[in-house]
């Protein structure tokens, strides 16, 4: 099987240009298109986004575990959800400015669907002490446009699926993070709709009091 040359960021992840393909985060490594993009094992320092694209997206398969830094990358999809982290346990390290726009009905620019799994976003310096984020820090604007397009969280098509229902365990680190969310949908969090009978609970959300 065809790869990619391995190209390693300065601090040990993998570069992934998504202009090239979808890219899928698996518990066996990465995939650009139907290409291995490492060496056939889940890279332990993680992996770095870059690229702009308006007909690929991205995807963290679930029970995967891994750490992601988006850098000034800009991905508009119009076919299904930006991006995909359901099921997966997913740090995403914000450097330069981002984007994730969606347009595609009963999606999301950014979809974490199930009681399971998590999401933190951060910047670079996350965790530091004294850190407060301005606008240097990085960013991440997260849109949907349209009827039932939500911006970031569990997505209308899944919500009366009991396993796919729900949004919960979403941190906000650090960055500058701005969502909007289409018509009839929230920027963040549980689209309208939803199925009473399904994992109705209280999200688990938390912004770091110290960093923003």
């Amino acid at each position: 099987q065809r790869k990619h040359a391995v190209k390693k960021a300065k601090d040990g992840q993998v570069l992934l240009d998504v202009s090239r393909g979808n890219i899928r985060i698996t518990a066996t490594g990465a995939l650009v298109g139907d290409t291995p993009a490492d060496s056939g094992a889940l890279n332990p320092q993680g992996y770095r986004i870059t690229g702009k694209t308006t007909k690929y997206n991205i995807v963290v398969e679930p029970k995967v575990k891994t750490e992601l830094t988006f850098e000034n990358s800009d991905i508009s999809c119009a076919t299904t959800d930006s991006l995909n982290v359901s099921h997966a346990d997913v740090t995403i390290t914000l450097v330069g400015k981002n984007r994730l726009y969606c347009t595609k009905e009963q999606s999301n620019a950014l979809t974490k669907d199930g009681m399971d799994g998590s999401l933190t976003l951060r910047c670079v310096n996350s965790g530091q002490k004294g850190h407060k984020c301005d606008a240097a820090c990085g960013s991440i604007t997260v849109q949907g446009v349209g009827y039932h397009v939500g911006a970031l969280g569990n997505s209308i098509k899944n919500r009366t699926n009991p396993k796919e229902s729900g949004f919960c365990n979403f941190t906000i680190e650090g960055g500058n993070v701005t969502a909007l969310g289409g018509e009839h949908c929230p920027a963040i969090g549980l689209p309208a709709g939803r199925n009473i009978m399904f994992h109705h609970v209280m999200p688990k959300i938390f912004i770091s009091r110290e960093e923003m």
